[in-house]
């Protein structure tokens, strides 16, 4: 078996995505179905969670691909960060936590 498969993508110190979709449905049952009892099933409750409050507190964050089209994929981005490579990546190394089982 390769050494790459064997390294395990979770990071323990940071929310996965399906562990962040988890907390806001547990949010949603706790609000609307344990509290209020407004809702008797999961589905109903979730969907007005997200329709009420993710989405408008989220919805600053939906469009992030504009920023990367217009200000980070461009030529003067790219010549700065070649030309600053090397320090960039000193000090990327010098701060980076390893992982017990990682190899460069």
């Amino acid at each position: 078996m390769d050494d790459k498969l064997k390294v395990s993508k979770n990071v323990p110190d940071n929310v996965i995505r399906h562990e962040f979709m988890g907390v806001l449905v547990k949010i949603a049952k706790d609000k609307y179905i344990t509290r209020a009892k407004m809702f008797s099933n999961i589905v109903d409750a979730v969907k007005l969670s997200f329709d009420k409050h993710f989405l408008p507190a989220m919805s600053k964050y939906l469009n992030i691909h504009d920023f990367r089209l217009n200000r980070y994929y461009n030529e003067p981005v790219d010549n700065t960060l070649k030309a600053y490579l090397p320090i960039l990546d000193g000090v990327f190394k010098s701060y980076c936590h390893r992982k017990p089982g990682h190899k460069e």
